[in-house]
C-alpha cells in the first residue's frame, strides 16, 4: 500500500521558498504519495499516514487556530512532531524549561501587563542595548533593539503593543555578536545530528532570515555545541523527530540557546548532504508506520 504523506504548509509561501524540493524528491524515489496542503483548508487529514508542519509559516498570526489545528491532527493520530511538543514549542516559555535544565540560555525578563515597569531592569544586563520579542513568533516579527537607558520609554510602548496580542514579552540583553557573525544552527532528526549552519546578516542589521537578505553557509559545530544542542532537544515533553537548535556567542555568556525550533522549522537542506536528506526521508517514511 503507497504511503500517504502531508507536509503542510502556509497559503502564501514565498516564491523563492524551494528549500524543500530535495526532501520533496527524496520521498517520492521511496515511493510515497506525497503532498503538500495549506493548514488553514478543509482537507482530508486524517486519510495520511503522516501529517508533518513543515511551512506552517504563519502560526504565530493565528495561535488559537492552529493550537486546534495540533488538537485535530493528534486525534487523527498521525502528527509529526508529537503534539504535545508541538504545543510546547509554540511558546517561548519552553526556554524557561531550558534554563531549568542547566541549558545556556540568555538571560530574560518575562514582562507582562502587570510587571511592565521590571523593563527599567533593562539596565541590569550592563549593555548599551537590550532586545525584545513576543513570546509567540518567527521571523524577527516584533522583536525590538534597543538603546539603555535613552530608549526605555519606546521599548515600554513596544511592549504593550505587543502585549495587546500575546501574554508575554520576553526582555534580554542585547548580542552585539549577532550584528558580526550572526546565530548558529544545528539540524538534528531521527535521533542524530545532519548539519550545521551559520546564518549571517547584511551589514547594520541583526535579522538572519532570508526574508531580509541574510545569507547562510555551512557550518561544522564544535563538541560543546553538539553537547547544549542535544540537552536541550532532550527537554521536549513528547520527545521529537526532527529539530533546529539556534544558538548565539554571547561574549559574556558564551554559547547560548536562543530558540528550540521543533514545529516547522527551517531545515537548510540546501546545506544537507544528500544522505542526510535521504536519511530524513527515510525517518518520515519510519514513523508514518509507526
Amino acid at each position: 500500500m503507497t504511503t500517504r504523506l502531508a507536509l503542510a504548509r502556509c497559503q502564501n509561501l514565498p516564491e523563492w521558498e524551494v528549500d524543500d524540493q530535495p526532501l520533496h524528491t527524496a520521498l517520492r524515489r521511496l515511493g510515497v504519495h506525497l503532498e503538500t496542503p495549506n493548514w488553514e483548508e478543509e482537507a482530508d487529514w486524517g486519510s495520511y499516514d503522516l501529517v508533518v508542519p513543515r511551512l506552517t509559516w504563519n502560526y504565530q498570526e493565528h495561535p488559537d487556530a492552529f493550537a486546534k489545528w495540533i488538537d485535530a491532527r493528534e486525534r487523527d493520530g498521525n502528527l509529526c512532531n508529537p503534539a504535545s511538543t508541538l504545543r510546547w514549542n509554540m511558546h517561548k516559555r519552553y526556554l524557561r524549561d531550558l534554563a531549568e535544565a542547566g541549558i545556556p540560555t540568555m538571560p530574560t525578563i518575562w514582562l507582562n501587563a502587570r510587571n511592565l515597569d521590571s523593563i527599567e531592569d533593562a539596565v541590569s544586563f550592563g549593555r548599551d542595548q537590550a532586545f525584545l520579542k513576543p513570546a509567540i513568533g518567527a521571523t524577527a516579527s516584533g522583536t525590538l533593539p534597543f538603546a539603555v537607558p535613552s530608549a526605555l520609554s519606546r521599548a515600554r510602548q513596544h511592549a504593550e503593543t505587543l502585549l495587546e496580542n500575546f501574554d508575554e514579552v520576553l526582555l534580554q540583553p542585547f548580542c552585539p555578536s549577532v550584528m558580526v557573525e550572526g546565530e548558529y544552527s544545528v539540524l538534528y532528526w531521527g535521533g542524530a545530528p545532519s548539519h550545521g549552519v551559520q546564518k549571517i546578516p547584511v551589514p547594520g542589521d541583526y535579522r538572519v532570515q532570508d526574508d531580509f537578505g541574510a545569507k547562510d553557509k555551512p557550518w561544522t559545530p564544535p563538541a560543546e555545541v553538539l553537547d547544549i544542542a542535544q540537552r536541550a532537544i532532550a527537554v521536549a515533553p513528547g520527545g521529537w523527530t526532527y529539530a533546529r537548535v539556534d544558538l548565539l556567542r554571547d561574549p559574556d555568556h558564551g554559547w547560548c540557546v536562543i530558540e528550540l525550533e521543533m514545529l516547522e522549522p527551517s531545515l537548510f537542506l540546501r546545506h544537507a548532504s544528500a544522505e542526510q536528506i535521504n536519511r530524513l526521508a527515510d525517518v518520515l517514511l519510519a514513523r508514518a508506520h509507526g
